[in-house]
Formats: C-alpha cells, sequence, structure tokens
C-alpha cells in the first residue's frame, strides 16, 4: 500500500484532527530542514514508482495467454451499455 510506504519512509503525516493539522503545518512552515526532509523523501519514493503501471501490464499481457488458454471457459464478453 502506497501510504504505508510513505509512512514507513517517513515521506508523509497521519493527521487525525484540526489541532493536529495545525500543528504540523506550523511546525513544517517554521522548520524548513523538516519540511525538505519530508518532500525530498516523498519524492524519491513516488519516482521509484513511475512505470509501475506499464510493468504490471506489461507482466499481465505475458501471463495472460498462458492463463486463458489453460481455462476450459473461454472469458465472459463485456457489452457497453
Amino acid at each position: 500500500d502506497v501510504t504505508e510506504a510513505l509512512l514507513s519512509r517517513d515521506a508523509a503525516k497521519v493527521i487525525s484532527d484540526g489541532e493536529q493539522m495545525t500543528a504540523i503545518v506550523r511546525q513544517l512552515l517554521i522548520d524548513s530542514s523538516a519540511r525538505a526532509k519530508l518532500g525530498t523523501t516523498a519524492r524519491e519514493f513516488i519516482l521509484t514508482q513511475q512505470g509501475a503501471t506499464a510493468r504490471t501490464i506489461d507482466l499481465l499481457g505475458r501471463i495472460m495467454p498462458q492463463v486463458v488458454g489453460a481455462s476450459s471457459s473461454p472469458l465472459p464478453s463485456h457489452k457497453a451499455a
């Protein structure tokens, strides 16, 4: 899960109420080092995820013929409504 990955890298904050939001925003406005670290860490993680959809589609394209060929029933057709 992306949220858990960001949280585990200290690249995101969990905010449960308005007071906590105010405190975190205030801290980040005051502490440029913390702000830069949070932003940099989040950006680095997001960059590692780029292309994930394309990799997944490529993988599915390679394994689907095997899965469909092994199936005893044809895949259902989808008709537009």
